[in-house]
């Protein structure tokens, strides 16, 4: 079991005016939270904006009506308003009209918990966002430092730290072996933050921040960080690090990949209520005396204060912790630190495990 560090103090974020944002004007409507890989886009409330990947890019259409509306309302545009820059304006088969961003159009969480919060991100929906200028070959991820860069396969990207970090000399012949520079194309222009160095075997590397990027012989799958810390000198390039949770949540290993666990490793699981009423019919419900009998509240205290996602509320059980607005529990059936097999029990489909990086393997939406 590894315990989960919050990385300090939780993750500063600006809220940016207009000309901040990379993308040109914003909508009256419309507000942007910068992070260090993008920037989060809002209403004027700062409530997170999501976009459906039912919608069609461009088509000037949503899938999202009725039902769908009540629980995902659209951005309305304002009277008068107009495009502008990257937003347009789409028509809705109510006749309202909804702002979209880049062809897709953009909705709230009716479920949102404040402001700030992503209730809604997972499954069909994801939130709005513009990333920060990359160059081709390079990306960005999720590992459990954080959202970093990566290379186009999803592989870490690392930098030296040390006075050695923008020579391109320093890493060559045996170092090569185990670092492989982020190689980009020939004539390669600056970008963002990215600059291209020529090395002296004529192949031209990213830099970022005037770092030069590699990627990690021994990193084995997108979200290995094994190169972190070697020599005292090579680090991940971490853009945003990991969003804080609760002091008593450990994140162990499972065989769908790292989760998050309470204090004792036990996999920490959402209850969907929404999704457990779409089930009802084929006899998989789980209520009352069905969650007693089989799961095990995760429990707060009513002082505990909001982090992240991760927030108390109150149930017939107490005072209890949610994520995402759903309320959390572990598995009576389980007895090991990683174990997964509540999902497999009949009757458990509106559970789902909290993953770190990776979305639900049970393959429910988390959102209804």
């Amino acid at each position: 079991m590894r315990m989960f560090a919050a990385f300090g103090a939780a993750c500063v974020a600006v809220m940016v005016s207009v000309s901040a944002f990379a993308q040109g004007p914003l909508p009256a409507d419309v507000t942007a939270t910068k992070l260090g890989h993008g920037w989060r886009l809002a209403d004027a409330k700062g409530m997170t904006l999501y976009i459906y990947e039912s919608d069609e890019k461009g088509t000037g259409k949503s899938k999202c009506n009725v039902a769908c509306a009540k629980a995902w309302p659209p951005l309305i545009a304002a009277e008068g308003a107009a495009p502008q820059g990257a937003w347009s304006i789409i028509t809705r088969d109510d006749g309202g009209h909804q702002w979209a961003f880049k062809g897709k159009p953009v909705y709230r969480y009716a479920r949102e918990g404040y402001p700030g919060g992503t209730f809604g991100d997972g499954g069909s929906w994801a939130v709005a966002f513009q990333p920060i200028p990359l160059p081709p070959g390079v990306a960005t991820g999720k590992t459990l430092r954080g959202e970093v860069l990566t290379s186009a396969n999803g592989m870490t990207l690392y930098t030296r730290t040390d006075k050695a970090g923008a020579d391109p000399k320093s890493c060559n012949d045996v170092c090569l072996e185990t670092w492989m520079p982020a190689v980009a194309p020939w004539m390669a222009g600056p970008i963002g933050d990215f600059t291209a160095i020529a090395r002296e075997d004529g192949v031209s590397q990213w830099a970022y921040k005037g770092a030069l990027l590699y990627s990690y012989a021994q990193d084995a799958k997108p979200g290995d960080t094994k190169g972190e810390g070697i020599d005292k000198a090579w680090h991940a390039t971490v853009l945003e690090p990991t969003a804080p949770v609760p002091g008593w949540v450990t994140v162990v290993a499972s065989d769908g990949g790292d989760l998050f666990a309470d204090a004792k490793g036990m996999t920490i699981y959402a209850y969907d209520e929404d999704r457990n009423k779409l089930v009802v019919a084929r006899g998989e419900d789980c209520f009352g005396e069905c969650i007693t009998s089989s799961w095990d509240p995760v429990p707060a205290t009513e002082q505990a204060a909001p982090i992240g996602n991760w927030s108390v509320i109150k149930t017939e059980a107490g005072f209890q912790w949610a994520y995402q607005g759903k309320p959390l529990y572990t598995s009576k059936a389980e007895t090991r630190p990683g174990d997964l097999s509540g999902i497999m029990l009949r009757r458990s489909r509106a559970w789902r495990p909290l993953m770190l990086t990776l979305p639900s393997i049970q393959g429910a939406s988390p959102n209804g």
